[in-house]
């Protein structure tokens, strides 16, 4: 049914019938709509009543509440957090499996990590079995939380590679873009050799760029008078409390400070505000990945507090939501 993707038609109508539900809602990131709709179709021509919603969604921290009138959502492309037992989840685990550079694996540090996004988690062990039998030690860290599988990564957390940094001399990311390694290399401080499935190639990431590009983002940042303090809605990503130290300690320190609070957060409703600084306490992805695309720069918050003054840059950390 998905194209690109493994889908357990079975296991799905066993678990949908298991709950009762009939009226269903099927979220999906955007990259997945076309899929939902078919899932739709899938299950109207079993009896069921689906709908596909079509707000944007980023992750398991965005998951939907359950329409009224409908019996539960249907979440794809994601696997679930702790205490989300109230939506299903389907992580569509995907057919790409292109590791034959793996082979040529001579160039590679002895020790070695595996870390992939949840569509290729299933990469995993393959790779593993790969990397070992060319002589190497490979780790998987299983890091529970919101980590639902051993050596899953997330855009907002990296504690599976964390959880092996000291066995380790540098990673495996199997998955497709760079924001996901970049952060693996920023929070470990390895080389990440990334392995795209789908195309077979490998490139290798460190975190000297990335460090490079957010000091260079505090020092601007330190001549800003007028902060706005970004402060998400979403239940997954809230972070009010943060918001609120970070709008206290920028007071102490003669800036302005104003709190906004929104569900996505784009860029556009910060266009002309007078504003010189944005911090963002809300998805990492927005101050770390799409901060170009705001009129300002976009702080993280342990990025704000050495520009304060409060944390050393030695100091530096990702900005991750545990």
């Amino acid at each position: 049914m998905f194209q690109g993707f493994e889908f357990n038609a079975k296991a799905l109508m066993a678990e949908i019938k298991s709950r009762g539900w009939i009226r269903i809602a099927i979220q999906a990131p955007a990259g997945l709509l076309r899929d939902a709709a078919q899932l739709s179709l899938y299950l109207r021509e079993r009896g069921y009543e689906p709908a596909v919603l079509v707000d944007p969604c980023f992750g398991a921290c965005d998951l939907a509440e359950t329409p009224e009138s409908y019996d539960g959502v249907v979440h794809l492309g994601h696997a679930p957090f702790p205490n989300q037992e109230e939506a299903m989840f389907l992580e569509l685990p995907s057919k790409a499996e292109n590791l034959e550079i793996l082979e040529k694996s001579d160039a590679l540090p002895s020790r070695l990590g595996l870390v992939a996004t949840v569509q290729h988690l299933s990469l995993i062990p393959i790779a593993k079995s790969m990397l070992e039998d060319c002589g190497h030690e490979v780790h998987v860290g299983d890091a529970g939380g919101r980590i639902a599988h051993p050596g899953q990564v997330l855009g907002c957390n990296t504690k599976a590679a964390r959880a092996v940094a000291d066995k380790v001399d540098a990673f495996i990311f199997i998955g497709s873009g760079r924001f996901h390694p970049g952060g693996v290399a920023m929070a470990t401080g390895k080389k990440v050799y990334a392995i795209d499935p789908y195309t077979g190639k490998m490139e290798m990431l460190d975190s000297d760029r990335f460090l490079r590009i957010r000091h260079g983002l505090i020092e601007k940042a330190r001549e800003g008078k007028r902060f706005g303090v970004l402060v998400s809605s979403k239940a997954g990503q809230n972070r009010t409390e943060k918001a609120r130290e970070i709008e206290l300690a920028l007071r102490e320190d003669g800036r302005e400070a104003i709190l906004f609070i929104g569900d996505n957060l784009p860029p556009t409703p910060f266009i002309g505000m007078e504003l010189d600084v944005l911090v963002s306490t809300a998805c990492p992805r927005i101050a770390l990945d799409d901060w170009q695309n705001y009129p300002v720069p976009v702080l993280t918050p342990i990025e704000v507090r050495i520009m304060l003054g409060l944390e050393k840059w030695e100091d530096y950390t990702l900005d991750e939501l545990a």
